[in-house]
């Protein structure tokens, strides 16, 4: 496990940061569909388990909170390779009010989406290292 530590004798945090929000598909019933795409770069020398992943989407202009989640746990090997994790968010129509008029009638909107991820890190005081990640994209519906 020594492998898992910096020259300070804790695991370094990886960074992490949303690459893209990608808009998928749209419905009246089923809502708007965007892929997140986070990239994590872990600076250990070992993998490290991320457990817990949770996020907030917003729309940018009012703040409207468009819908919240978590996803899977996944492994981010070390040795500074990026990984890219996908992550799922829907939200529907009726529930988003402004961002819903948004997209409907104008065909796009700005999204903000923020979260953090957890990574187990058995040797550190906390068991754990979090860490924060924020994004912000154009969604375009075509």
């Amino acid at each position: 496990m020594g492998s898992c530590f910096s020259k300070a004798g804790i695991i370094a945090p990886p960074v992490v940061e949303v690459s893209a929000i990608t808009f998928r598909g749209a419905g009246p019933l089923t809502g708007v569909s965007t892929d997140v795409t986070l990239s994590i770069t872990n600076p250990n020398l070992g993998t490290l388990q991320a457990t817990s992943l949770t996020y907030r989407a917003v729309k940018e202009s009012d703040r409207t909170l468009l819908t919240e989640g978590s996803g899977k746990p996944f492994i981010a090997p070390g040795g500074n390779k990026t990984t890219e994790v996908v992550v799922p968010v829907s939200f529907t129509f009726g529930g988003v009010g402004a961002a819903g008029k948004s997209l409907l009638f104008r065909g796009r909107t700005t999204i903000l989406v923020d979260g953090s991820i957890a990574f187990d890190a058995p040797l550190t005081r906390a068991g754990e290292v979090i860490v924060p990640f924020h994004g912000e994209e154009m969604i375009i519906m075509e």
